[in-house]
């Protein structure tokens, strides 16, 4: 049950007689100068209940009046997730609103941690967090170490625990092949044959789940445990539930891990159901594909059973049933469309078995598209899992890279993750992450369309390990109905940014993400001065990087030539009236380069050129000859031919030597020659 209670403050009638006072002019300016913005101003606080006990928690929320009437609302969420149905809207916008989430018959699997999202026209806050504890609920040490582990009573139960500071042994497996790191562990020896239940419903934090038992027998260990079933999400708002047929006098090990080595309170729940029924266990999980536009997909599990009854499937996409060709454990579509981007799961279940609730969901798998055909790059409902490329599980993030593209996916079942925040300030709930690595410096565009949902685009940089490490590198939040959301701003070469699309008040569908990156030329190759022999035909050479590509415009003196926009320049029969300098003007839609100046003469004869003395009394020379000739410059004080002195022995690649003489400030009178190295 759900419940508000509206409270106007301040004199309503007093209000309306000062609007009329000043006149219709205070009117609009307060109408566009007053944000609505709501605010929290008494936040929720933990409850402790009893089992069967009602708990409730209450937030009290202000929102400033605007203009006409702005729909202040106020939603739930426990773990970070939307609690479904438990969603205020209040129609007066003026003055202070309780609202209130109500549990009647509070149980275990309740708690968690609860905290409330006000939200408006002008963007979302939240409250602080607040946690539902049931005080009459047994609280056991948990044994970080397998070694340690706690053992749980035979015919079921519930308790309270924690893996704060807990660790991950090395060779400890992963439930379920999700990657966690603050393991702890528990043992359960089944009374009887039947269908076990186990569950992580009421923990505080996104925990995994792994059910094992001893693989070969007298050697307790964490590399010697054989896998009877795993889980992530099954048990909702990012708790863990598995059900597995259960065999009479078997132990077995039960780990309660944290999502990417995530802490906090658990609660287990475990019973034991005495029944000859089966449930399948499913041993290969579907796995999500991306496929190129029109290509094959194809999706499909491995399962078992106890007993003699064959196994049944039924696919779902995005959660209704596939009517045709889709009840064998391989599901196949053999042209992708945008149409059949989704999430894909099968419902396994046991023909001929008395009870029809003996069934079991595969994990959902994503069909997504990429038009370059980037069959390795995701989209991913969780942050970590798009932003971990070092984890080597399945699936593995790999971020898309080049200058443009196109990506499609579908939301279908997101949902935010605890202590994630509201993207661009709005009151998002179904985010889904991508990662992008630059391949440039340059302006990226990128696009989000929904078709059928109002988008959130935001954009940030890592590294990526957490969301307390997350840089806002781009927000777009601006339209006000289904469409498109733009966001263009600089990127670095070699930075990932991670860009999560959301759907506004947890709306889903598909999602269409285009990037383009552009980038102003920068020169790689600079065109090289040189000397040319008399009548020779010479080139010049360079290159520019940029996107799009860029053209060429060649000049002289700064002076254009007409039709010389490729990127080499030859000029043929060279003479002395084309000894000039030589550049070239790279240009592409978004910018300019002008590359260094190439200096061409004649090799013959050799001689000085650009003499100076500079103003650290230094003299340097250029000095021009035949490219790969072994010079020899020698200085003297006099020109007797027995006085001079070698300062510099070169041989040119291009037939152009430069030098400086550092001591011509000892000298009254100093020479200089240039000779052919004869030996």
């Amino acid at each position: 049950m759900r419940s508000f209670f509206l409270h106007s403050y301040g004199n309503p009638v007093a209000g309306r007689r000062l609007v009329v006072g000043l006149g219709l002019l205070l009117v609009l300016l307060a109408a566009r100068n007053v944000s609505a913005l709501p605010e929290i101003i008494a936040p929720p606080v933990s409850v402790y209940a009893a089992s069967g006990d009602l708990a409730q928690f209450s937030v009290k929320v202000t929102q400033l009046a605007t203009n006409g009437p702005v729909p202040l609302s106020v939603q739930w969420r426990r773990n970070g997730q939307n609690i479904p149905g438990a969603l205020d809207v209040f129609t007066n916008s003026s003055g202070q609103v309780y609202a209130y989430l109500s549990i009647t018959n509070a149980q275990a699997s309740d708690s968690g941690m609860y905290y409330a999202m006000a939200y408006d026209a002008d963007g979302a806050v939240n409250s602080t967090d607040a946690f539902l504890y049931i005080t009459n609920l047994q609280t056991v040490a948990a044994g970080d170490n397998f070694a340690d582990r706690v053992a749980l009573a035979a015919w079921g139960g519930s308790l309270a625990s924690d893996n704060t500071g807990a660790t991950q042994e090395p060779g400890e497996p992963n439930p379920g092949g999700v990657k966690g790191g603050s393991s702890v562990w528990f043992k359960w020896t089944a009374p009887s044959s039947g269908v076990a239940y186990f569950d992580t419903r009421g923990s505080d934090f996104d925990t995994t789940f792994g059910i094992y038992t001893i693989g070969t027998k007298g050697t307790e260990s964490v590399t010697n445990l054989v896998t009877v079933a795993g889980d992530d999400d099954a048990g909702q708002y990012f708790n863990s539930a598995v059900a597995f047929n259960a065999a009479s006098g078997t132990e077995y090990e039960i780990a309660v891990d944290g999502f990417y080595g995530v802490q906090g309170d658990i609660v287990l729940n475990w019973s034991l159901e005495q029944t000859s029924d089966q449930v399948p266990q499913i041993l290969t999980q579907p796995q999500s594909v991306t496929v190129k536009s029109n290509g094959a997909a194809s999706l499909f599990i491995v399962a078992t059973n106890n007993n003699s009854y064959p196994l049944q499937y039924q696919w779902y996409y995005n959660g209704v049933p596939i009517s045709q060709q889709a009840t064998q454990s391989l599901f196949a579509i053999s042209s992708v469309t945008p149409q059949n981007v989704g999430e894909y799961r099968v419902l396994v279940s046991l023909l001929y078995q008395q009870n029809s609730n003996r069934t079991t969901l595969s994990w959902p798998a994503q069909v997504q598209l990429d038009y370059q055909n980037k069959t390795n790059v995701q989209a991913q409902a969780k942050f970590r899992e798009a932003t971990d490329s070092s984890s080597g599980l399945t699936p593995r993030a790999v971020p898309v890279s080049g200058f443009t593209g196109t990506h499609i996916w579908s939301t279908f079942g997101a949902e935010s993750e605890p202590g994630e925040p509201d993207h661009c300030g709005k009151a998002g709930g179904a985010p889904y992450w991508f990662s992008y690595l630059a391949a440039a410096d340059g302006t990226l565009t990128v696009d989000a369309y929904t078709p059928t949902f109002t988008n959130v685009l935001a954009i940030y940089t890592g590294p990526g390990d957490s969301y307390d490490t997350l840089v806002s590198a781009a927000c777009a939040s601006t339209n006000q109905g289904v469409g498109h959301e733009v966001a263009v701003f600089p990127a670095a070469n070699g930075t990932t940014y991670w860009i999560v699309v959301d759907g506004l008040n947890a709306g889903v569908g598909n999602v269409t993400l285009s990037y383009n990156l552009t980038a102003p030329p920068v020169f790689t190759t600079q065109p090289q001065s040189q000397t040319v022999p008399l009548g020779s035909n010479v080139t010049l050479t360079a290159s520019a990087a940029g996107i799009p590509s860029p053209w060429y415009q060649w000049r002289t003196n700064a002076l254009k030539f007409l039709s010389r926009t490729n990127s080499s320049l030859t000029l043929t029969n060279f003479q002395a009236t084309n000894q000039w300098n030589y550049d070239v003007v790279a240009t592409n839609l978004v910018g300019a380069a002008t590359s260094s100046v190439a200096a061409l003469y004649l090799d013959s004869p050799l001689r000085f050129t650009n003499t100076a003395r500079t103003v650290t009394n230094s003299f340097t020379a250029l000095l021009l000859g035949k490219a790969n000739t072994n010079y020899i410059v020698q200085a003297s004080t006099n020109l007797a031919t027995t006085n001079w002195i070698p300062i510099l022995t070169n041989s040119p690649p291009f037939g152009i030597m430069s030098f400086v003489d550092t001591n011509v400030s000892g000298y009254s009178n100093r020479f200089f020659r240039a000779v052919v190295k004869t030996n």
